[in-house]
């Protein structure tokens, strides 16, 4: 009695099995470009002449085929270039290059407005010097924040650090 209930568990699972093993084959597929462009189906890996760029599906999602321990790829044949990039590649590309001259174009403003603030600060600095010869009375906070007027020394002082500023930072 106990055979015959072992019957039909025994022919469902030969039946699953069987099913089972038809899918592999079709979970085991290789797909890629050949040198003319044409897709190619396959149970095995794609020849070693053909690039990865050109693997189009492997039966391990992501990996890359086999490689022969010791041995490198050969370099993608010259039909390879005629294939022409999909239109996602040629827009990434036109958005990469227009992110660039756009940030070459930030750069180039930041620039600007550096030797624009470098210009200010100079005439300014020529401005202070050209107000310590003119002799008119200068004055300045001390560091107690106490007002004080340059003397003769003060001044002569002065006009060196400023132009010790206009040497380092003017040119």
């Amino acid at each position: 009695m106990k055979a015959a209930k072992l019957l039909p568990m025994r022919i469902l699972i030969c039946a699953l099995l069987l099913v089972f093993s038809g899918l592999s084959p079709a979970l085991g597929q290789w797909l890629w470009l050949d040198a003319s462009g044409k897709k190619v189906y396959s149970d095995q890996g794609p020849p070693s002449d053909v690039p990865e760029s050109r693997i189009l599906r492997s039966p391990n999602a992501g990996a890359s085929p086999p490689v022969v321990a010791g041995t490198e790829p050969p370099a993608a044949p010259a039909s390879a270039a005629a294939v022409k990039p999909s239109g996602k590649d040629a827009q990434l590309e036109a958005r990469k290059k227009q992110a660039e001259q756009e940030a070459a174009a930030q750069r180039k403003a930041e620039a600007e407005r550096e030797r624009a603030l470098q210009n200010e600060n100079c005439e300014r600095l020529r401005a202070s010097t050209g107000l310590i010869d003119s002799g008119v009375r200068v004055r300045h906070m001390n560091a107690n924040g106490e007002p004080e007027i340059l003397d003769d020394a003060g001044r002569a002082k002065e006009k060196q650090r400023l132009q010790g500023l206009i040497d380092s930072q003017c040119k």
